[in-house]
C-alpha cells in the first residue's frame, strides 16, 4: 500500500514515503508537472521525474495558483534541494525566462513555464522548508536564511522593495536575539514563525 507523507493542495499532490509524487487536478502551464498535454488529471497520477527518483524522495510539496514547488531531501537528512514546474513568468520558478528576447521586461514578458519539474538553484546551503504563496515563493535554508522570489507587487518577498523577484533574493527579516525562523506561509501575503 501507500503510506502518504505530505499533502499540498490548489492543483493536489501527495508523496509517499519512496520516491513516488502524485499530483492531480488542473495541470494549466504544466502546475501539477505532469507534461503540457495532461491539461486535466482527475486521478492522482504519477509525476515522471528522474531526479524526484535518485535519492530517497521528495520531502515536501507546496502549490501556489499557476506554479509549484518539491523539496527533494532524505527523509532522515536535515535539507535538500527544490524543485519546481508551472508558470514560470515574473520569477515564480527563480529564474528569468531562458528564451526570452532582449526587449523582455518581468513586467511585460512572454508567458512561460516549466516543461517538467526543475531544479531551481537557490543557496550553496541546503533548503529545510519551502512554501508557494498564490505567486511568489518562499525557502528556508539550514542557515536559517528565508529566501524569496516570484511576483513582488504588494513586497510579499519581504526583501525590500515592490519589483518582481526573478531570482531567489534573501529577505530582511529583522535581528531579534535567538530568533530563527522555522515555519512558512504564504499565500499573497507571507509569514514566518
Amino acid at each position: 500500500g501507500i503510506c502518504i507523507s505530505n499533502l499540498a493542495t490548489s492543483s493536489s499532490f501527495f508523496s509517499d514515503q519512496s520516491a513516488v509524487v502524485l499530483g492531480w487536478g488542473r495541470n494549466v502551464y504544466n502546475v501539477v508537472g505532469l507534461g503540457e498535454d495532461h491539461w486535466v488529471a482527475s486521478v492522482p497520477t504519477k509525476l515522471d521525474c528522474v531526479e524526484f527518483e535518485k535519492g530517497d524522495g521528495i520531502y515536501e510539496v507546496s502549490c501556489g495558483h499557476s506554479h509549484s514547488l518539491f523539496l527533494r531531501k532524505s527523509r532522515h537528512g536535515p535539507g535538500g534541494e527544490v524543485y519546481g514546474s508551472g508558470l514560470g513568468n515574473r520569477g515564480r520558478q527563480g529564474f528569468p525566462n531562458p528564451h526570452a528576447d532582449a526587449d523582455d521586461t518581468p513586467e511585460v514578458e512572454d508567458i512561460w513555464f516549466m516543461e517538467g519539474p526543475k531544479h531551481i538553484p537557490i543557496s550553496s546551503v541546503p533548503i529545510a522548508r519551502i512554501v508557494c504563496g498564490a505567486d511568489h515563493s518562499l525557502a528556508l535554508d539550514l542557515n536559517g536564511v528565508l529566501w524569496a522570489w516570484g511576483m513582488n507587487g504588494d513586497g510579499q518577498c519581504g526583501v525590500g522593495h515592490q519589483r518582481d523577484v526573478l531570482a531567489p533574493e534573501p529577505t530582511v527579516l529583522p535581528k531579534m536575539k535567538g530568533s530563527k525562523a522555522s515555519n512558512l506561509e504564504g499565500l499573497e501575503n507571507s509569514f514566518s514563525a
